[in-house]
């Protein structure tokens, strides 16, 4: 067995802002790290940032060949983490689990009543736990003790921290990846023998920053402390030094309401601080509403975005109640403040779900009145995890998705039974959702229990959602998302339940039969339409062939909507059948992995790979007999081998021969969609201002030359906005404006017209002569291949 010469392994279960795993490091660990190898011990730290199946991820582990784990605890991660800690025990109960990190009193408390883990270090981390290992050490046999540097024999071992290097210095974490990692001021809360190095701390910093700064970095540098004013002879040391540096960075931290002051504030502005959290505690309410005054008063928003977060303790008293009432009555008088102002329950409520998810509630006394304007803050748009439920209903997965696990399974009841959350467990990866498809309307609960988990998001007690997570996580599956599909009064529109959080704006989508598309009927944001009939087809084609030939779109609804298992119109590297990103559940528990088509690839009785490999050989099959890899359109055909009910083989393979340009219709109303919803350019365009070249339509190049094939790259587009040529990279939303010349060549290429073609459209175009145009062509071509918008073979041209 592979094994590193080392003696713990090191793990951080990192959550970002849409509640995603990864392995990650931390600053924190990476500090414990660099003082374990200082004082000989060696350490590994554990990196996944594709983590699939749990099963998996233990393998990796263990594969290591350590018997210790630490892990960094945070308040997002306690589930992740616990989970993993019982999984490495049942596994061996001899494997030593440590956790550590530096979270709040209360969090603290909570963690030192579970029993999962072998101790919990919260305080003076490196030196606690250097002191652990020495001791769990001479537990060890010799033979396997090599994790030590021999210690009499290397001088350079350091007996102190106050040499330990930073993270960054010693490269554990990359200079460049700072700002996704942060600084920690207090470095005495990791090793206590700092405690009074204020100066050292310091200097440390700035050599830090003046590193960051070599590298080029730019944009905010996060202060992890809960408190950047916790120890104001450290805090004042640092600003003198960065005052006196000019750095291209700025900086953003948290601070508690009653020890800063105008003067502080205004030093923290000088010092490049541009975001700042400001904590009010229950101490505070009484003298804050003043002092957000001053605030307001004092520093320019566009200079300085402040946030106010109120803390509310878990049994708040009267006289503190009224306090904070009269705060929230008057912060209604400051324009503005709702969005700056977040409410932050205290104390962690013993009602959590098997121990796994950690919640702050709400007091119930206060939430009714005073929680509803500050709702907004909360609801941040969960915008990976909806994208994932676009995925799953589209069938479109990032190019670069690898497989391993299924992203999303859908399922038809309100609860799974525990065989099935036990097989589900080889599907599912730590970042996966279960959707509950069951067609059910929402039922609201009497009483509205709020609370906060796993960071910002704004949680509402959800009977469904908590009775699937404890049961998952009781039968031994880690279930990361659990989101539900209710009906509306609406035709054809359906409301997604993102986990149990609570937003102020429901999230509401269309799924209609393309048959009854219309533009009146189109939402904002989420727009499906299926092809389940072949009337839906005759319509879809019907749309398609009038933009393939006139190159634009007849309806709102095509650059509005996407087709429900688009895959299956789309080109060959958009079927993910083999990696099995998507499936639904039946009631007998086998799995169809697309919509309107009954076929299934295996049951989850079986594993994962076992499904995978089964989807393989039918795809390999159904290909086979249909002679794909000598089809005249397999470069343009997605192959697809789960075709919908009303649609066999034979209709499938005519229509994609007959209509070759479907998955060019499909991918530019896809990208025309993305610009004209996210780009600023095109943010007040009518869909009837847009053009798009296509091989059968220009709006420059003669369209009197045959069409040959095509050399300019499937990815790459060019769009006409109010005239306006614009060439389109839609991999990476990436735009050129280009003048006409330009779009005149593009579009030669585009229809694979020859050289001299082009070059005499040149000529009769812009009335200039031979020589001229070639100079033009080559000097196009050559730009064009540099961007890497043009296929190579067209490279002979410029040579």
């Amino acid at each position: 067995m592979f094994k590193i010469n080392s003696f713990a392994t090191l793990v951080y279960f990192k959550k970002d802002s849409d509640n995603l795993i990864t392995a990650d490091n931390h600053f924190d660990l990476s500090y414990i790290r660099n003082y374990l190898a200082e004082q000989g011990i060696h350490t590994t730290q554990y990196l996944e940032q594709n983590p699939k199946l749990v099963n998996d991820l233990l393998d990796d582990m263990i594969t290591i060949g350590n018997r210790v784990f630490i892990f960094y605890l945070d308040e997002q991660n306690y589930d992740i983490t616990q989970f993993f800690t019982q999984k490495l025990k049942q596994i061996d109960f001899h494997f030593t689990i440590i956790w550590t990190g530096l979270i709040p009193s209360d969090y603290m408390e909570y963690i030192s009543k579970q029993n999962f883990h072998d101790m919990f270090i919260s305080n003076n981390l490196a030196e606690e736990i250097f002191s652990e290992l020495m001791d769990l050490s001479s537990n060890y046999p010799k033979k396997e003790a090599t994790f030590l540097t021999n210690r009499s024999e290397n001088g350079s071992i350091n007996q102190t921290t106050q040499y330990t290097p930073s993270p960054y210095q010693t490269g554990n974490i990359l200079a460049k990846r700072v700002n996704n990692y942060s600084i920690r001021l207090d470095l005495s809360n990791l090793n206590k023998s700092l405690e009074l190095e204020s100066t050292y701390i310091a200097n440390q910093l700035i050599k830090d920053f003046r590193l960051f700064q070599s590298q080029g970095i730019q944009g905010t540098i996060k202060f992890l402390d809960h408190d950047i004013l916790a120890n104001v002879e450290l805090f004042n040391t640092l600003l003198k030094s960065i005052n006196s540096e000019g750095y291209p960075f700025t900086f953003s931290g948290q601070v508690s309401l009653n020890k800063l002051s105008i003067d502080i504030l205004n030093t923290l502005k000088r010092s490049k601080f541009n975001q700042l959290e400001i904590h009010i505690h229950e101490s505070d309410y009484e003298e804050a509403l003043s002092k957000i005054y001053t605030i307001d008063k004092t520093i320019d928003s566009e200079k300085m975005n402040i946030l106010y977060s109120i803390n509310l303790p878990e049994n708040i008293s009267i006289v503190k109640r009224k306090e904070l009432f009269i705060l929230f009555d008057r912060l209604d008088d400051i324009e503005g403040i709702a969005e700056k102002v977040r409410l932050l329950p205290q104390g962690v409520s013993d009602a959590n779900i098997n121990g796994l998810n950690l919640r702050r509630e709400y007091p119930s006394s206060i939430v009714q009145n005073t929680l509803n304007p500050y709702k907004a803050f909360s609801a941040i748009p969960e915008r990976a995890l909806i994208n994932g439920y676009v995925s799953f209903l589209s069938g479109y997965y990032p190019y670069d998705f690898g497989g391993g696990n299924s992203k999303h399974i859908g399922v038809q009841h309100n609860f799974l039974n525990p065989a099935t959350y036990n097989n589900l467990s080889k599907f599912l990866g730590i970042n996966s959702a279960i959707i509950n498809q069951s067609e059910q309307k929402d039922s609201f609960p009497g009483e509205e229990l709020l609370y906060r988990s796993n960071g910002d998001f704004l949680r509402k007690k959800n009977d469904i959602f908590d009775y699937n997570m404890a049961e998952a996580r009781k039968y031994g599956t880690f279930l990361p998302h659990y989101h539900q599909v209710y009906k509306t009064d609406d035709m054809y529109v359906e409301k997604l339940q993102i986990d149990d959080h609570d937003r102020s704006v429901q999230i509401k989508v269309l799924k209609a039969p393309y048959r009854k598309a219309n533009d009146s009927s189109l939402l904002n944001d989420y727009n499906f339409l299926s092809i389940h009939t072949q009337e839906d087809l005759d319509r879809f084609l019907h749309d398609m062939e009038h933009f393939i030939q006139n190159g634009q779109f007849r309806h709102l609804y095509e650059i509005s909507s996407l087709l429900m298992d688009g895959c299956r119109w789309g080109g060959p590297r958009q079927c993910t059948l083999t990696k099995l990103h998507r499936f639904h559940l039946d009631d007998n528990q086998n799995i169809l992995p697309c919509g309107g088509c009954s076929k299934t690839v295996g049951n989850i009785t079986s594993s994962y790979i076992n499904v995978v490999g089964n989807a393989v050989k039918i795809t390999e099959e159904e290909q086979e007999v249909r002679g794909c890899s000598n089809c005249p359109v397999k470069d343009s055909c997605s192959q697809c081998v789960m075709l919908p009910d009303f649609m066999n083989r034979e209709q499938y393979c005519e229509i994609r021969r007959k209509h070759h340009y479907i998955d060019e219709y499909i991918n530019a109303s896809n990208t025309i969609k993305y610009l004209l919803q996210n780009v600023s350019l095109f943010k007040d365009i009518n869909f009837q201002d847009v053009a798009v070249s296509t091989s059968m339509k220009s709006h420059i190049f003669s369209n009197d030359i045959s069409v040959r094939n095509s050399f300019v790259k499937e990815h790459i587009y060019l769009v006409y906005i109010q005239q306006t040529p614009i060439i389109v990279e839609s991999r990476r939303s990436k735009l050129l404006k280009i003048n006409s010349v330009v779009a005149m060549v593009f579009e030669g290429l585009l229809k694979g017209a020859p050289d001299e073609a082009i070059s005499e459209e040149l000529v009769n175009r812009f009335q200039i002569n031979q020589k001229e145009a070639e100079a033009i062509y080559q000097n196009t071509i050559g730009r064009l291949l540099e961007l890497n918008y043009i296929h190579n073979k067209k490279i002979s041209v410029v040579n």
